[in-house]
């Protein structure tokens, strides 16, 4: 079934925003980390929340999540993060404004990218997504309830068994596939629209697949309202792609397969590349590259190469 086609609504992208300097301590980790696990029961990383790391679908591995969230580095105390409701809307004791908050979560992003480099090769954010980021509020992505955690550097539910991917992820798997206002890309996995809304901006058209009708209806109706004019959507089955629409010069899909489905590689253009998480739900996943170029030795045929990235985490492919 088919929800939406191209409709065009006014794009609506201007955006003032006051960034907040974050004082940077040359304490070692564990001095840092200590105050803040004593004042927030519900860090990631405390003891007792441990098993909700477990039940998050779409996150680094632990020790990949540990490094790429950089509240380590932040100047902190008790009047910083009170609790995990408070990251990080709160500073001092006072309230963030949402572009304060944003612009936490790009250094919390940044930081990342510096802990991930020898894996990933990408040593900051390009300057296309990080702009992307910053136009883009994730607060309107995610369910009232959790609001305040928009800008924490975590994966969050959106019903149905779903997330929204953690920041730091959405932000590298954007920045692997080198996309550029050129290419036409296909997003296996719609979910709440936030990936979306990303790559329309770095993108020009972006094609998008989601199996769950909540999700796709609501995914329809937000970006709509956000006023995005390259984006369209379709409820289906991702592991079919959108061959209607085919070749694309990109391929992102934003949940784990066992392995990278065939008609996925058909849709995939010469020259193209795809970035999809790959392995059983539970066991290990690997965020991995797929490029597909002409086969030297058969004129008229193509090679592909894939190419592990890192250890990763996501929601199983359906």
């Amino acid at each position: 079934m088919r929800i939406s086609q191209a409709k065009t609504y006014p794009l609506k992208l201007s955006y003032i925003f006051s960034p907040f300097r974050i004082q940077k301590k040359k304490d070692s980790i564990i001095s840092v980390i200590s105050p803040i696990l004593r004042g927030c029961s519900k860090f990631p990383f405390s003891s007792p929340s441990r098993s909700w790391i477990r039940k998050r679908s779409n996150y680094t591995s632990p020790q990949l999540y540990l490094h790429t969230v950089p509240f380590f580095s932040i100047t902190c105390s008790h009047s910083l993060f009170h609790n995990s409701s408070d990251m990080p809307h709160q500073h001092h004791g006072r309230h963030l404004t949402p572009q304060e908050a944003h612009y936490a979560l790009l250094q919390q992003i940044e930081s990342g990218y510096s802990e991930m480099a020898h894996l990933t090769g990408r040593h900051k954010i390009s300057p296309n997504v990080r702009d992307a980021f910053m136009r883009t509020e994730r607060h309107l992505f995610v369910p009232e309830s959790d609001q305040h955690q928009a800008y924490s550097d975590h994966p969050l539910p959106i019903g149905q068994g779903q997330t929204i991917s953690q920041p730091f992820i959405v932000a590298i798997m954007t920045d692997l596939l080198d996309v550029n206002k050129s290419h036409r890309v296909l997003e296996i996995g719609t979910g709440s629209g936030y990936q979306t809304a990303i790559l329309s901006l770095v993108s020009g058209e972006v094609f998008s697949v989601e199996v769950v009708p909540s999700l796709a209806r609501q995914a329809v109706q937000r970006l709509s309202s956000l006023g995005y004019t390259n984006i369209h959507l379709r409820e289906g089955n991702g592991g079919e792609g959108w061959p209607q629409n085919a070749p694309y010069d990109r391929i992102m899909v934003t949940a784990a397969a066992e392995r990278i489905p065939m008609s996925l590689i058909e849709q995939l253009a010469v020259g193209g590349r795809m970035v999809i998480p790959v392995g059983p739900q539970g066991g290990a996943q690997w965020l991995q590259i797929v490029e597909k170029y002409p086969n030297p030795s058969v004129p008229g045929q193509c090679s592909i190469s894939v190419s592990n990235v890192m250890s990763v985490r996501f929601v199983p492919f359906t």
